[in-house]
């Protein structure tokens, strides 16, 4: 899931960082 990316993908635009 792009919601799980790491914190780092915060950038881009639909992609929630994860704390």
């Amino acid at each position: 899931d792009k919601n799980k990316k790491p914190i780092w993908m915060a950038g881009f635009p639909g992609f929630t960082p994860i704390r």
